[in-house]
């Protein structure tokens, strides 16, 4: 947008210097250079990735436009043709339809009008017509503008949450909140491509929880689907910011720790398999459910793809299962 806009701040300079005495009309000139200058600033700043926010960043666009569109109209002279006239004074009006432009709720698109309306209550504004009606007309008529535009930027802004939402919900699961097979498999592809480019340690969990069918029978799946849904949560606290839990299927997990070393990652598989031995499930009869679960670790090997970790994993899990239940194994403990 601040690209589109710098363009249309230089694209008036024909007719400034067509209609214009050449002293003002190259003032305007420098006028003109200096906001299309700033404004192409903000957009490059933004393309840069910089620190600052994508709201303030607004902001300043916005202002800029006021500023620059001010200064440029106190160089009309009186006796410059109406439609030049028109032309500017219609400023204020063009600055608060962007607004539309950007999904935003009705607080930031109203205070991202004040510069238009600062704009348009200056004293250097001169409309087409009498002051008194161009003042009273201008402010009805940019009122009018800022609230279809607040309106479309809620609009968008619904949509947008919408969207966000609906993608969350395809990429998690809807029990336990973790992400689903399909977007853990993505996720897991990506790590191991990124371990491999840069060196990196990277380990995978595979979880199940020991005899659960056994507490679906005997308390019903509602208390399966709790059991279910706190081991998620303890699952959860136990991971860093970037590592990701997954359900895979009905009382399988899988924990991905990128950037960990096996030792370490023998540590947090420990620590949930400790945890999930002391917590106890809330029943409805005032009982309570216990669970312990049991963990296979495999470590990223070169050469491995998503498959073949896998694979470790599983195996690494199954010695786990048989040979005893509610422990920790690594695949390196037993392969040749």
């Amino acid at each position: 947008m601040a690209w589109l806009v710098a363009l249309g701040v230089l694209a008036w300079i024909p007719i400034d210097l067509r209609t214009l005495p050449w002293t003002t009309a190259t003032h305007l000139l420098g006028l003109r250079l200096l906001l299309a200058a700033a404004l192409l600033l903000v957009a490059a700043s933004q393309r840069l990735g910089t620190r600052r926010s994508p709201t303030s960043a607004l902001f300043v666009f916005i202002a800029l436009q006021a500023v620059g569109f001010a200064w440029m109209e106190a160089q009309i002279p009186p006796d410059a043709p109406p439609l030049l006239r028109l032309g500017y004074g219609l400023f204020p009006f063009v600055v608060a339809a962007q607004i539309a432009i950007f999904p935003l709720p009705l607080v930031w698109s109203l205070l991202l009008a004040l510069p238009a309306l600062g704009l348009l209550l200056l004293p250097s504004w001169q409309g087409p017509f009498a002051p008194d009606v161009s003042l009273f007309g201008g402010v009805w008529l940019l009122f009018l503008i800022v609230l279809i535009s607040a309106w479309a930027g809620m609009s968008q802004l619904s949509l947008l949450l919408d969207l966000m939402r609906a993608r969350t919900d395809a990429a998690h699961d809807g029990l336990t909140g973790l992400a689903n097979r399909r977007s853990a498999m993505a996720r897991l592809e990506a790590e191991i491509a990124q371990a491999h480019r840069r060196g990196q340690p990277l380990v995978l969990l595979a979880l199940d929880l020991d005899h659960f069918k056994r507490v679906n029978d005997a308390y019903g799946h509602a208390a399966g689907d709790r059991v279910l849904t706190e081991f998620a949560t303890i699952l959860r606290e136990s991971l860093r910011l970037g590592d990701l839990g997954a359900r895979v299927g009905g009382e399988e997990f899988i924990a991905l720790l990128p950037q960990t070393e096996a030792l370490a990652a023998r540590h947090v598989a420990e620590r949930i398999r400790e945890q999930c031995e002391r917590h106890e499930v809330a029943h409805d009869d005032d009982t309570s459910i216990r669970f312990t679960i049991s963990i296979g670790l495999a470590s990223l090997h070169p050469g491995d793809d998503a498959a073949a970790l896998l694979a470790r994993a599983d195996q690494a899990l199954y010695r786990a299962k048989h040979g005893g239940r509610n422990r920790v194994v690594a695949a390196e403990e037993w392969s040749g």
